[in-house]
Parts: C-alpha cells; sequence; structure tokens
C-alpha cells in the first residue's frame, strides 16, 4: 500500500513532524505536493456554489480538493488494492501499520465491503458495526518482520480487531483515510464540477453511492498545535436567500439518506445503536 503524505512544500515544519513519524515505522510514502490555487479553475461551478450557499470556496478549499482528486487519480492508476491518504496535521498513534495491513488484506478480497474508510473521527457521531476487521490471519500471534527474514512477537496492539463503522451522518475531515481505485474512481467522476469542499464530497455518500466507513479505535489524530493552511473565506455577510436554499436542500437531503441506508443496512441502520 502506497502512502500519500499531502503537504505544501514550503510547511517545512509540519513535514518534518510527518517525516518523524513515519521514519518509525517499515512503510512505503511519499509527500504528495499541495496544489497552491490563485484563481478559480475551469471545473469550479460558481453559480451552483453561489446558488445553494451564497458564497465561494476559498482558494485553499479548492486547492485541498485538487491535491486529493491528484492522489486520487495516481490510486487509481497504480493498479494497487488501496492508498493511504494522510494530511500533514496529525498524530500517528499505535497500530496504525497494523491497521493499514489489515485494511489492504480486506481490499485485496473480490468484493471488499467498503470504498473508503477514515482513520478517525474529526465530529464524534453515533454509529454502528458494520464489519469487524480482524489484525492478523495468523494463529500463533507471530509474522515475519518486513525485510529482516524473521519472526518476532507482535505488540498488542498489532493483534487487535479494528471495527468499521457506520454512520447516519460522517465523521468529517480528511486527516486520512484509505481508498480503493473504485472509490477513487467515483469521486473523480462526482467532483467533475467542483462546488464543495471535499470533506464535504466524501460525506455525500449517498449522492455518490461510495461505502463509506470509520475506523474504531482511531489510528491517527489531529495536532491542534498545527494551524490550518485553507485559509478564511471572503464571504462577508451571507445573503438571507441562499442560506434558506442551502438549508432547504440540506433538509431534502436527510430523507434521501435515510433511504439510502435502509437499502444498504436495513435493520441494522434502523436500531441505529452500536452492536
Amino acid at each position: 500500500m502506497q502512502i500519500a503524505v499531502i503537504s505544501m512544500e514550503t510547511s517545512r515544519q509540519r513535514r518534518e513532524c510527518m517525516q518523524a513519524q513515519l521514519a518509525e515505522l517499515d512503510l512505503a510514502w511519499h509527500f504528495h505536493p499541495g496544489t497552491v490555487v490563485r484563481q478559480f479553475p475551469p471545473e469550479y461551478d460558481h453559480a451552483a456554489r453561489r446558488r445553494w450557499f451564497g458564497f465561494d470556496l476559498a482558494w485553499g478549499e479548492i486547492g485541498c480538493l485538487l491535491s486529493h482528486r491528484a492522489v486520487w487519480e495516481r490510486c487509481l492508476a497504480s493498479g494497487d488494492a488501496c492508498w493511504c491518504v494522510l494530511e500533514d496535521d496529525i498524530e500517528i498513534r499505535p497500530g496504525f501499520a497494523a491497521a493499514l495491513a489489515a485494511l489492504e488484506r480486506s481490499a485485496q478480497a473480490a468484493t471488499p465491503p467498503w470504498d473508503l474508510v477514515r482513520l478517525m473521527q474529526l465530529l464524534p457521531r453515533r454509529g454502528w458495526r458494520q464489519y469487524s476487521l480482524p489484525a492478523l490471519a495468523a494463529t500463533d500471534g507471530h509474522e515475519p518482520q518486513r525485510g529482516r527474514g524473521r519472526s518476532a512477537p507482535l505488540a498488542p496492539e498489532e493483534t487487535r480487531e479494528w471495527r468499521l463503522m457506520a454512520y447516519h451522518r460522517q465523521p468529517g475531515g480528511t486527516h486520512g483515510y484509505v481508498i480503493t481505485p473504485r472509490g477513487a474512481r467515483r469521486l473523480l467522476e462526482y467532483t467533475r464540477r467542483i462546488w464543495e469542499p471535499v470533506d464535504n464530497t466524501i460525506d455525500s455518500y449517498w449522492r455518490h453511492g461510495l461505502d463509506v466507513f470509520c475506523l474504531e479505535p482511531a489510528v491517527i489524530a489531529p495536532r491542534h498545535e498545527a494551524p490550518s493552511e485553507i485559509g478564511a473565506r471572503g464571504r462577508g455577510r451571507r445573503p438571507f436567500w441562499p442560506g434558506v436554499r442551502r438549508d432547504a436542500v440540506k433538509g431534502l437531503g436527510l430523507p434521501r439518506r435515510m433511504w439510502h441506508n435502509y437499502r444498504r443496512y436495513g435493520r441494522a441502520w434502523a436500531r441505529r445503536r452500536e452492536a
């Protein structure tokens, strides 16, 4: 599995922090340069954005989406079972490497049950367990360490069982996730027109049809001391009627979300409680 860390080339402190964390893990990773936007790209839909929200996206938000799109394109062209996409303002927690290995094995199945798995919750949501993700196929608690040709005992976090949680409302954020080529293809198709941020794009699962889950327990966390590089929207005062329309669209999306979840998850969603 390739790990792409989206990072601006000028963000030296963030890069140094990510490099120090990833250097401790025996994983293939690389920095993917963030996209700098100084004008609206041709695919940006001014009319749709202003119709429903009354103000434009910040250039940083557009650049963030374009950066993720570029990684999705590389994932789709790679032929790999899945890719891990990280932003550079995270803390890597114990069990990260083992969780990625478990997700990669799951993605290598003929029909993996997921298209995208977030590695943390940004906003706390009430979900329900849909799948269990065992960390190891081995039964003796040992597996060969890569490149060393010998077996070694695994740490407790490497033998745990993770849960893939489904949510009625997504927990938001794009700090870190694992995506399959199928998921990348559908998101690329969905974002041919740009009018919402990348996290809202992923959250709109009932529109693009992706099976989006969140891993529990989380294996990454946000570093709050790292300030956002997105930038503020120059929106000023929001017009009244676009705000009303935006709220109406959210209201209309609710029954579509509910119907999608009922068709996809049935009684497990109807109960909406953790197993």
